[in-house]
C-alpha cells in the first residue's frame, strides 16, 4: 500500500491519467462540444447546471419556442442536443444519455477499458476514434475539478 492505497490502484490511476494525457497533446484540438437548450425547458437547464458543475466547457445555443424547429431534425427532435463536434457534428444525446456518459466516467476512473467499452454500448454510431475523443474532452475539462 502506498499512502493508504492498493498498489494496484495507483498503477491503474496512473495508467488512466498518462493515457489521457498522452491523447490531449493532439488530439481533443479540433475538437468541441456543442450544447443546444431550450429556453424554459426543465431538462435543458438541468443539462446546463450539470455541464457548469462539472466544468465542462460546451458551446451553449439557447433557442425558443420560434427557433426550436431550426433545430430539430429525424434524429433527435427534442431538447436539449449535446454534441461532438469536429468537421461535423455528431450527434450524442440528449440528457439522459449525457448525464449517463458523466456518471461512467466518474464510476470508473481511472479504468479507461470500462469507460471505452460502456461508451461504444451506448455511443454505437460513433466509431471508435470519435468515441475516445469525446472522453478525453470530458475527462480532461471534468478532472479540473
Amino acid at each position: 500500500m502506498v499512502n493508504n492505497r492498493p498498489y494496484l490502484l495507483l498503477l491503474e490511476e496512473n495508467r488512466f491519467f498518462l493515457y489521457i494525457n498522452n491523447m490531449k497533446k493532439n488530439s481533443a484540438k479540433n475538437y468541441s462540444l456543442k450544447t443546444i437548450i431550450l429556453k424554459d425547458c426543465p431538462w435543458s437547464k438541468a443539462l446546463y447546471e450539470l455541464l457548469k458543475i462539472k466544468k465542462i466547457k460546451s458551446n451553449i445555443i439557447i433557442v425558443d419556442s420560434i427557433t426550436k424547429v431550426k433545430y430539430k431534425t429525424d434524429i433527435i427532435d427534442t431538447f436539449p442536443q449535446f454534441y461532438l463536434i469536429d468537421k461535423t457534428e455528431h450527434l450524442i444525446g440528449g440528457y439522459d444519455t449525457t448525464k449517463r456518459l458523466l456518471d461512467i466516467i466518474d464510476e470508473n476512473k481511472p479504468n479507461i477499458d470500462i469507460i471505452k467499452s460502456k461508451f461504444k454500448e451506448i455511443l454505437p454510431h460513433l466509431n471508435d476514434k470519435l468515441r475516445l475523443k469525446l472522453i478525453i474532452l470530458i475527462t480532461l475539462q471534468h478532472s479540473r475539478e
